[in-house]
């Protein structure tokens, strides 16, 4: 009996561990749709939005003078240029880009704030020179305050521990370093340090990498959890318009 249950304890323990290992999604190969040129589209991308309307996109730019441009985005012809952004992109891009998961409230993006000191100089010469600075020849109080403006001021998305963002010197885009899933697939699509595309079950917080991606923005869900779009860039202004089908093993 004690042979018999230590071999059904072994073969359940093995089964465990298959199953644990086991990648949490089956992602296929990056497809390419389009290619796109922001040097003509002008400004950086800042919002990606799946239309009802299959093989069409909405997509956003806004320039260094905040000035807003809209596009329709079809997969066999070029980018055509839109009044406003469409009321099914805004509708897209308010569950998207959310601060929470839809359908679980308690799972909130944090935003972790820093000044990156690396950046931040020795005392100058002509400082040192004047004397500036405390009795033990340390910079003084107003030195440190003015060498801080040098710091690079960083804000990092953080979900769980995982950071799925990072903005340096740059204003904070929502959904532009992430995007959740459908609440059917309680997942998000995010952009990790290695600027590849990255997905995570929310629930058991399994990962998977997906290969041959790099530079990645704007990840973007399909409304029915079984596509991601998103912009990978390819040039100073160029990016290609990838997507990749998700299914669940």
């Amino acid at each position: 009996m004690r042979r018999t249950s230590m071999i059904s304890l072994l073969f359940a323990s093995a089964a465990l561990i298959a199953q644990a290992s086991e990648p949490p999604f089956v992602v296929s190969a990056p497809a390419t749709l389009l290619d796109l040129d922001l040097g003509k589209l002008k400004g950086a991308p800042t919002c990606l939005a799946w239309s009802p309307n299959e093989g069409e996109f909405y997509l956003q730019t806004v320039d260094d003078g905040a000035k807003m441009r809209h596009y329709i985005l079809h997969v066999d012809s070029s980018p055509q240029a839109a009044d406003g952004q469409p009321v099914w992109a805004a509708t897209y891009w308010s569950w998207k880009s959310a601060r929470t998961a839809p359908g679980h409230s308690e799972l909130v993006i944090e935003v972790a704030n820093r000044n990156d000191m690396s950046q931040i100089t020795s005392m100058n010469l002509h400082d040192k020179a004047a004397g500036v600075g405390d009795r033990n020849g340390t910079p003084g109080v107003a030195t440190m305050a003015n060498a801080n403006i040098g710091a690079a001021q960083v804000r990092t998305l953080m979900l769980k521990g995982e950071a799925i963002g990072e903005y340096v010197n740059a204003p904070l885009v929502p959904g532009l370093t992430f995007g959740w899933s459908p609440q059917s697939m309680h997942s998000i699509a995010y952009v990790p340090h290695s600027h590849r595309l990255m997905l995570m079950d929310v629930v058991s917080d399994a990962k998977l990498e997906v290969a041959a991606t790099s530079e990645v923005l704007l990840p973007a869900w399909s409304p029915d959890g079984s596509q991601i779009v998103f912009l990978q860039k390819t040039g100073r202004k160029t990016f290609a318009l990838m997507r990749v089908t998700v299914t669940r093993p």
